[in-house]
């Protein structure tokens, strides 16, 4: 820890650390090929179940996609029966899984495996409609008491792994992966889902070791996998086939913060004050005060700092926006890109801080037509999920210390 004097002449310690924007450019140095339209290849696969033969129906698919935009991966699927005036011909039944593949560069991946509702027949034209959805969603229909405590059998509590495989047990789901569990708790009750237990208990593991995780489901077996970035950065530049770009921002913001404090406690606190304001936003918007009171702070510096985060909070312009482009089937929701743009605020600036081409997917759709056309249409912003979370990390931190400091004079008064 740095020391330094503020103006009111006492010292004040100083964090050499601070979460920053993370230097991207340095994480993404390689350059792979360019991504063309056309270079992917897709196969579905239906899965009856046991040791019935399973079918490919690429050759009766005449269109379906697949949304990514909640815990639960979602589609639809339009199917063409080989002869209409007979059912036999081809038959999709309820709880039936289609499994998703695709090719590229030379190599099969599977993208998905989603079950089938109940279909939707028309028997003149001989076509059946298939909505689809993720395994995920059989853990969301159950609905009971849950109750996990600690006991004298189980003195040390549960933890969210532990949690996740007695759920499972339960449920009678198979588990694939589960990542290692370092907190543990002495009460979880709850009434809800299964899917609404698990999310808690890896909500506290969060909470407590500031990581986070993604809970899905492959091939009927479910995986707790933890949040990383992608491996691969997208640059989206001449191939965008339409895009819309939303700045959200108040009508008439708060340009100017007057801040109060004290310095110490007890009849010899100092007061001091401080006023934040940026001219320009000023010019712009007019003088629009607004008086707040920090309570205790360490120094005038201290001040400062809160009250010039607060202003930059208030009159912050959120940007939002939503591009159709030729189809990335890899793109998942919550994974970062580069946005090429030369409106103001999308553009590119001198350095890593100032470079707001890099933007992060909110939700995902995919949709692949019978002749051919594949499309992606996703909505991004700019603000970057990881930093958020290293700096609530670094801020409950922060506090824990404080914490712990007020117990130790505490006990030694």
């Amino acid at each position: 820890m740095a020391r330094r004097r503020d103006r009111s002449g006492r010292e004040e310690r100083r964090a050499k650390s601070k979460a920053r924007r993370p230097q991207l450019s340095r994480f993404y140095r390689n350059r792979l090929k360019d991504v063309r339209p056309g270079d992917f290849e897709f196969k579905l696969t239906l899965i009856r179940g046991g040791r019935t033969r399973r079918i490919n129906l690429d050759s009766f698919v005449t269109d379906f996609s697949w949304s990514d935009e909640e815990s639960v991966l979602t589609g639809a699927v339009t199917l063409r029966r080989p002869d209409a005036d007979d059912p036999r011909s081809l038959v999709i039944g309820t709880g039936y899984r289609i499994r998703c593949h695709v090719r590229h560069a030379g190599r099969w991946y599977e993208l998905w495996t989603m079950r089938c509702s109940r279909p939707r027949v028309d028997p003149i034209e001989g076509t059946i409609e298939v909505d689809l959805k993720d395994d995920l969603v059989g853990l969301r229909r159950s609905k009971r008491k849950w109750s996990f405590r600690k006991t004298k059998r189980r003195k040390k509590g549960w933890n969210a792994a532990e949690v996740t495989r007695e759920v499972c047990r339960r449920e009678g789901v198979k588990i694939r992966s589960l990542p290692e569990a370092r907190h543990r708790m002495d009460k979880l009750e709850l009434t809800g889902s299964a899917l609404d237990v698990i999310k808690k208990a890896w909500a506290h593991e969060r909470d407590k070791s500031g990581r986070r995780f993604f809970i899905r489901m492959r091939d009927g077996k479910l995986e707790v996998v933890p949040y990383r970035r992608n491996r691969i950065l997208y640059t989206l530049g001449a191939a965008i086939e339409g895009v819309e770009l939303e700045e959200t921002q108040a009508e008439r913001p708060v340009t100017v913060i007057i801040a109060k404090g004290r310095i110490g406690k007890g009849k010899g606190a100092k007061k001091v004050r401080h006023t934040e304001y940026r001219r320009a936003i000023v010019r712009r918007f007019g003088y629009i005060p607004e008086e707040k009171d920090y309570g205790r702070v360490r120094s005038h510096r201290d001040l400062k700092l809160r009250a010039r985060r607060d202003l930059a909070k208030k009159i912050r312009v959120k940007r939002q926006g939503r591009v159709s482009t030729p189809g990335i089937p890899f793109i998942r929701r919550g994974e970062g890109m580069r946005y090429l743009s030369k409106e103001p605020g999308w553009h590119g600036g001198t350095d890593e801080i100032r470079d707001r081409t890099y933007v992060f997917t909110t939700d995902v759709h995919h949709h692949v037509s019978g002749g051919g056309e594949y499309t992606t249409d996703f909505g991004f912003i700019q603000e970057d999920p990881f930093v958020k979370d290293r700096e609530r990390r670094e801020k409950e931190a922060r506090e824990r210390k404080k914490r712990e400091r007020g117990k130790r004079r505490r006990g030694d008064s």
